[in-house]
């Protein structure tokens, strides 16, 4: 039997094994720190249950895992992309809309970038509304993941909800 020791100043004595069982006058046995779990009850350590997390932890920590799951496919996609160029998708977007709303709006960036690519402008356009579409298909189905952990009213329900 192993008694680990606590002296009058509060510090571990460290622990030593006595033999038959007997305990030491001098000092009270505390757990070892590898047994949270113990809570002193009568003469003795006792293991004691732990504490079930609540609904609203669990639904925290879900909707934690939802965004990383989420972060993460956006992450992936981006792997092989260089910083500069996402940088620039603000402007692209905006000279996106810019060019929705009439074929002759100024696009200086996106008329660069066509030009450089060798391709023509509507056709830079259609692949930028789509880098945009597909970026804001995760992004709702995020939020849509989101509502559904925020609905659910008992723990069957929460881990009902998966991320794919």
């Amino acid at each position: 039997m192993k008694y680990y020791l606590y002296n009058e100043m509060r510090y571990f004595q460290g622990s030593k094994d006595f033999p038959g069982g007997i305990k030491p006058t001098n000092g009270t046995p505390i757990p070892p720190n590898n047994e949270p779990n113990q809570k002193w009850m009568g003469n003795e350590w006792k293991n004691v249950p732990k504490r079930q997390k609540t609904l609203d932890e669990l639904k925290a920590i879900k909707e934690k895992e939802a965004v990383v799951f989420y972060q993460n496919i956006i992450n992936n996609n981006l792997s092989d992309v260089a910083d500069f160029e996402i940088q620039s998708w603000e402007v692209q977007r905006a000279e996106l809309l810019k060019y929705r709303d009439g074929v002759n709006a100024l696009t200086p960036y996106c008329d660069t970038l066509s030009t450089a690519r060798g391709i023509d402008k509507s056709t830079l356009m259609d692949k930028i509304e789509v880098k945009i579409l597909s970026g804001a298909g995760v992004q709702g189905t995020l939020h849509k993941k989101l509502d559904e952990i925020k609905a659910c009213i008992n723990n069957t329900e929460l881990n009902a909800v998966v991320f794919e």
